[in-house]
């Protein structure tokens, strides 16, 4: 059976005849061998043509932009490949952990950010997002983002006592499932909404202490059920419900003095229920 091979002709010639004697697989004489190394390649794997004594296709002859991608062939093109921000993403995750230590804080480890007493008014935009322990006091920060804990999932201990927050976004602990130890004493809040940190069930420490707290929602503390230290001393607390201490049973100390409290019915239970824990009642440090 005789080969068929596409070939140019000339109008009205005979598409399958050739001139007698050719070879559709014949080559000129002392030319090499076929091999499929001979066959320049493309940037994308495909064969490309080239001009005659042009080197071959190597993967080192692209010219690459300073981040990694082909450059463009001619100024002002766009480059072949432009990076996606999930690639994005995956780089800043490589970068060296000491790179993303914000400027005004120091880092002493990898997990480790310190901005103490540098009058932030508020956080820092950008930490490693395995951070694990956050300590920003003594500055003027006046809220705590919404996302933070979204995004710095792994965070344990999170320290910021003297600054200027007066209230708590509900969903602002919506991430802490980690969270251990919360300080925000010395700050300015006033009231305390229902499972304002119920997502926080691991806290074991939450320090309120120095506030201005005057309302504290009977369900303020759900979840917390390996809560062991509460400070809510040195408000403006003049009622508290029972039920905001006896939701806590892992509770082992907790910090009620400095508050104008009212005689009443709430009191009276709250009174009862200390007389009864003793133990649990600390002064002081």
């Amino acid at each position: 059976m005789r080969p068929c091979f596409p070939a140019s002709r000339s109008p009205g010639s005979d598409p399958l005849s050739r001139s007698p004697g050719s070879d559709p697989l014949s080559r000129s004489p002392g030319s090499p061998p076929f091999s499929p190394d001979s066959v320049p390649l493309s940037p994308r794997g495909f064969p490309a043509s080239r001009s005659p004594g042009s080197p071959p296709f190597s993967p080192g002859s692209v010219p690459l932009s300073p981040r990694g991608f082909p450059a463009s062939r001619s100024p002002g093109s766009p480059p072949l490949f432009p990076p996606s921000p999930l690639f994005c993403l995956g780089c800043l995750l490589l970068l060296p952990r000491g790179l993303l230590c914000p400027s005004v804080c120091t880092c002493p480890d990898h997990h480790t950010i310190d901005c103490r007493d540098q009058g932030l008014p508020r956080l820092p935009d950008l930490f490693p997002l395995d951070v694990r322990k956050l300590v920003a006091a003594n500055n003027h920060i006046q809220s705590i983002p919404a996302d933070l804990l979204l995004y710095y999932a792994d965070l344990l201990y999170l320290d910021l006592r003297n600054n200027s927050l007066t209230s708590l976004e509900d969903g602002t602990f919506s991430g802490s499932s980690r969270l251990l130890f919360l300080d925000l004493s010395y700050n300015h809040l006033t009231l305390l909404d229902a499972g304002i940190f119920r997502a926080a069930e691991k806290m074991i420490k939450l320090s309120l202490g120095n506030n201005n707290l005057s309302e504290v929602h009977a369900d303020a503390f759900q979840n917390l059920e390996s809560l062991q230290v509460l400070e809510l001393n040195d408000n403006n607390l003049q009622s508290l419900s029972v039920s905001v201490l006896e939701s806590l049973p892992s509770l082992r100390t907790v910090r009620l003095e400095g508050n104008p409290w009212t005689c009443d019915c709430n009191f009276a239970n709250i009174f009862m229920w200390m007389d009864g824990n003793p133990q649990k009642l600390q002064k002081g440090g």
